[in-house]
């Protein structure tokens, strides 16, 4: 039978996101060489902490295996003393980075900056976070997967060309667009699928459309007509959008928000490819690998 929490769900997320820092980074200097160095640790811990490499270095030399301590009775206060000797890594990252000093949560990437939990061959990824498989020049977005050039957007998948977006999937050249599937070329547009050439849910021809989005898109190089497109963009939306309760999609057994491909979850959120498993956050593999059983 599936398990559920007797904790209410804020509490559960609190404890298992306390030691969790995956959006801040601090200056401070290595225990093991005193040098200055990139840290998730703010100066002042009472943590040992290490340069990443050198940590890892540590670790492939089983320094693990030497480490002996005295057992107490308490396991408690066993667990709270090997948690204060035992080092840290600087910042959580893994294999095969090139230029990311500035960066967390991340691995199989290049030239990221500010940007955290970003992984499998992304690459020119800027002040962003959760960015996931094969993704190239992304700045300042928010869950974005599969999807190449992306400013200023969030829930982005498979996707091209997507400024100012959200829930955007399967799509090309959008501008200022929100839940839209399958789309090409739309400006100011919501709840649209295998449409092409819109704008503010109106399709034009390709002559026409052409026409008003160079007229567009030369006025917005004005921050006061910039503001003036996304004010009706925003009227357009409150009249206009329509927001699905939650985002459940390809999944069975489900339960709570941005879920995909997944079954028999209770309390997730922003999970791919897994089943029977509950209070969960952040979870994902490839979908020849599920996750499975995964608790608190």
């Amino acid at each position: 039978e599936f398990i559920y929490s007797k904790i209410c769900p804020d509490c559960t997320f609190r404890v298992c996101n306390y030691f969790l820092n995956d959006k801040y980074l601090y200056k401070r200097k290595c225990d093991k060489t005193k040098k200055d160095m990139v840290s998730i640790y703010a100066p002042g811990s009472q943590l040992k902490i290490f340069e990443s490499d050198i940590y890892k270095k540590m670790m492939s030399e089983d320094y693990w295996l030497t480490y002996s301590k005295d057992i107490n009775d308490d396991i408690t206060l066993d667990f709270k003393n090997l948690f204060l000797e035992f080092p840290k890594q600087s910042r959580d990252i893994h294999s095969w980075l090139e230029n990311a000093l500035y960066s967390s949560h991340t691995w199989w990437a290049k030239n990221v900056y500010l940007s955290y939990w970003v992984f499998v061959d992304c690459e020119d990824i800027y002040y962003s976070f959760s960015v996931w498989r094969w993704c190239k020049n992304v700045f300042n977005s928010y869950k974005v997967s599969w999807s190449n050039n992306i400013y200023y957007s969030s829930l982005i998948t498979k996707s091209y060309e997507i400024i100012y977006s959200h829930n955007i999937i399967n799509s090309n050249f959008l501008f200022f667009c929100e839940n839209i599937t399958n789309c090409s070329n739309c400006i100011f547009c919501c709840n649209l699928a295998n449409k092409d050439y819109c704008i503010f849910n109106k399709q034009y021809s390709k002559e026409k459309y052409l026409v008003i989005e160079k007229k567009i898109r030369s006025e917005i190089k004005d921050y006061d007509r910039f503001l003036y497109y996304k004010d009706l963009y925003n009227d357009f939306l409150e009249r206009e959008s329509i927001n699905e309760a939650c985002i459940i999609n390809n999944s069975e057994k489900a339960c709570w928000d941005n879920i995909f491909d997944s079954t028999n979850l209770s309390n997730c959120f922003y999970l791919y490819w897994t089943s029977d498993s509950c209070n969960c956050m952040n979870c994902s593999t490839f979908e020849w690998i599920k996750n499975t059983n995964l608790f608190n």
